[in-house]
């Protein structure tokens, strides 16, 4: 039985999972994973994914989710997934994690980039007018070349290009 259903209630809830996140990340914030945080990054994933919708919603909850882990941006509200400040954090730690952005935050040019930045291959989740930004795609392809192939044909036409 997960943390989260032992908790009596919301408040109760948000305590434990503020507490896992922070025992995750440790006294280096994070920075070093060992095996121990590893193996309970697994299990603080098991215990989102058993989580109350409520939980989930929490701003403060999602903030330190995805400090953690970028990717559990996938896990959180629609609401905290559409929360640039959520999703800058999750992006600042993993650039893929776009890919659980709201459509209007993946339109979002300075994030795109940051993402971009990371992992050249996030360009395939930015929206089509992104995907045919001049400065947008050559910075992932500045990264990794075969993220051109989700540039837009547009601009991939161009002869500049």
């Amino acid at each position: 039985m997960t943390r989260a259903y032992r908790a009596s209630s919301l408040a109760e809830e948000k305590r434990l999972l503020l507490e896992r996140f922070k025992s995750i990340l440790g006294e280096d914030g994070g920075r070093r994973m060992t095996w121990e945080k590893l193996v309970a990054k697994q299990e603080i994933e098991v215990e989102l994914l058993t989580g109350s919708a409520e939980a989930l919603a929490d701003r403060e909850v999602g903030m330190a989710a995805v400090k953690v882990a970028g990717s559990f941006l996938e896990l959180l509200s629609p609401d905290l997934r559409g929360d640039s400040e959520v999703v800058s954090l999750a992006v600042d730690g993993d650039g893929f994690a776009l890919r659980f952005a709201s459509d209007l935050l993946r339109d979002c040019k300075p994030l795109v980039l940051s993402a971009v930045r990371q992992n050249a291959l996030v360009l395939e989740v930015a929206s089509i007018q992104l995907r045919a930004n001049r400065e947008v795609v050559l910075e992932a392809a500045k990264k990794n070349s075969l993220a051109m192939q989700f540039a837009s044909p547009q601009l991939l036409s161009d002869k500049e290009m």
